[in-house]
Parts: structure tokens; C-alpha cells; sequence
């Protein structure tokens, strides 16, 4: 017979939600927020703070390196954190140097997640805004219980 339609996703739970939305990145803001009047807009509202989806756990603290073309992968130094639209394979070459991720673009399958799940580095995914928001030298700190990503200090 004819399978049953998938189940309306605001009746979940709001962690089965977000990992909808991960493996869905098309729908990534609006399963998390439908029918959430306001739900996030502190978060868009302010200029130190993106949220995305916790591609791997754990919380670490330290400066953007803000890849935007391949070439930027050059100044990527040990204990840096990575903020880029999406990761390709090329980002292999210096991943063992990123003390965390956060990309604009991506979910649970995306090769940011994967590789950063592999090496045990933590991680959001589908931040929308991280690229735009933050730059060379600030210093952020990666919430993987939360998936938010938070400036601590501009540069200087």
C-alpha cells in the first residue's frame, strides 16, 4: 500500500526537529522554526552570535580564520577556528590544525560534519550567517550543545 505521509514537524520534539532539519538543509530554517513566533530572532538580531546545526560535539575557544576561496586555506594556523561557506575536500589539507568548524551551508551529511566528527573537532553546520558576521582574528567560542556560535572578543 500507499506509505503513510511523514509526520507534520512541529509535533516533534525540538531535537528531532533540528536533526530533520539537518538532513533536510533545504528546510534547515524553517523546520526549526515554524510556528515559533521570535524563535531566533536575538540570534539574527545580533552581530555576535549565529546558531546552526551541531555537526559534532564538544565546546572550544579560539581565533577565526575566515576561508572564503581556496587560497585562504593558506593562513588556516594551528588552533584556529574555520568559519567558511562549506567545506570540500580540499579543507583536508589543514583540518588536523582547526581547533573547530562553522560553515554557512550544510548538515549532518556535509563533509565539515563528517571530517569533523572524524577527527573530534567540534562543529555547526548551516549557520547562514557565519561568513558575514565574523572575520579574521576575532575570537569565538563553538557551543555544540546549544549550536550556536558566539564572539568573545573582536579583533584587535
Amino acid at each position: 500500500g500507499t506509505p503513510p505521509p511523514p509526520p507534520n514537524p512541529m509535533d516533534l520534539p525540538p531535537n528531532i526537529r533540528r536533526t530533520m532539519g539537518a538532513v533536510h538543509t533545504g528546510l534547515l530554517r524553517g523546520v526549526w522554526d515554524e510556528g515559533q513566533e521570535g524563535a531566533d530572532e536575538d540570534i539574527l538580531a545580533s552581530d555576535d552570535v549565529v546558531k546552526g546545526v551541531s555537526a559534532s560535539m564538544g565546546q572550544t575557544e579560539g581565533p577565526v580564520c575566515l576561508v572564503t576561496k581556496e587560497g585562504d586555506l593558506q593562513k588556516v594556523q594551528k588552533g584556529d577556528i574555520v568559519v567558511t561557506y562549506s567545506c570540500s575536500a580540499s579543507f583536508n589539507v589543514v583540518i588536523g590544525l582547526c581547533s573547530g568548524i562553522c560553515t554557512d551551508y550544510g548538515g549532518m551529511l556535509s563533509h565539515a560534519a563528517i571530517v569533523a566528527r572524524e577527527y573530534g573537532i567540534p562543529a555547526v553546520v548551516g549557520s547562514q550567517h557565519a561568513t558575514k558576521k565574523f572575520t579574521d582574528g576575532d575570537v569565538v567560542r563553538i557551543d555544540s550543545s546549544t549550536g550556536k556560535v558566539t564572539r568573545v572578543s573582536r579583533k584587535a
